[in-house]
């Protein structure tokens, strides 16, 4: 059946913020302790070198801020969990303060413009930075502008601007499902085919496909794709992908210097990334899941 999403302002009149920010740390944080605390171990034990600053930055959630010469691979895929505290930061303040769905709409797409333009300017000045001796003239030598909160912050925004639209315009958006599975799956493998000049926004233009996708999946939950989707390992892996997504920085890196420890090593990488990802799911996340569900 059909399941109808429901705009949390119109089920409980508010949004209780304590809650909601209680509950997203009680989510996310124990597993990011977790492959903190294994991460400390090994840099005083000298396995990995020390990065304290980097530990730094994921554990207060602004790791897409970090210098390049400061990036580890164990720690790198937590520049999406900042990008994503960030947006819990500013979101909900922006919804209490224009509690329309048009108004909230003109401003999730005033917000994906900025982050367009971001994209496209930013290189166009020049800087004299100097950072440990090295000086950089533009700030994506330095940094890695593109998962700063603005323009990473786009796709979060296009999610926002297709469920507020499902929430407006429910009856045409159920009429039209099968237009957007196929446009979903256009735009989602646009990067094959885009000019170049384009390619530099097509984080943005997935991300609509994906929204689009989920928009029809939303729609038509006995649909061969919802029923393929809903295969009992696939269900389960996603169950245990946030475990799966935090561990693997620490089993498998991303970037220079990955890959150099016999547990980072193929195929054992992966076979540790899925078993230490179900035994913290069990064990650690589960527990912590169902205090959560006590605030609800």
């Amino acid at each position: 059946m059909r399941q109808n999403v429901m705009h949390p302002l119109k089920k409980t009149k508010t949004i209780k913020l304590k809650n909601f920010y209680i509950k997203r740390f009680l989510r996310l944080l124990p597993a990011l302790l977790i492959l903190i605390f294994i991460l400390i171990i090994l840099m005083v034990t000298g396995l990995i070198p020390d990065n304290y600053k980097g530990i730094f930055y994921s554990f207060f959630y602004v790791y897409n801020f970090i210098p390049k010469p400061e990036y580890s691979s164990e720690l790198g895929m937590t520049w999406s969990l900042a990008v994503e505290e960030q947006f819990y930061i500013f979101w909900p303040f922006v919804i209490l303060l224009f509690k329309r769905s048009r108004t909230l709409i003109l401003i999730s797409v005033a917000l994906v413009m900025v982050c367009i333009l971001f994209v496209y300017q930013l290189d166009l000045f020049n800087f004299n930075i100097n950072y440990k001796g090295v000086t950089y003239t533009k700030l994506h030598k330095l940094y890695f502008t593109k998962r700063w909160f603005f323009p990473a912050i786009g796709p979060i925004m296009i999610g926002c601007i297709c469920t507020l639209i499902n929430v407006k315009h429910l009856k045409k958006v159920n009429k039209f499902g099968n237009y957007y599975l196929v446009l979903g799956a256009i735009l989602f493998s646009s990067s094959l085919f885009l000019p170049k000049s384009i390619l530099a926004i097509d984080f943005i233009i997935q991300a609509l496909g994906t929204s689009l996708i989920l928009l029809y999946i939303i729609h038509h939950q006995s649909s061969t794709l919802t029923k393929v989707l809903e295969f009992k390992p696939l269900s389960y892996m996603g169950k245990i992908s946030y475990g799966l997504y935090i561990y693997q920085g620490l089993f498998l890196g991303t970037g220079t210097g990955s890959n150099v420890l016999f547990f980072q090593k193929y195929p054992l990488n992966i076979m540790l990334t899925f078993l230490v990802a179900i035994v913290s799911f069990k064990y650690i996340e589960m527990p912590f899941l169902r205090l959560k569900e006590k605030l609800i």
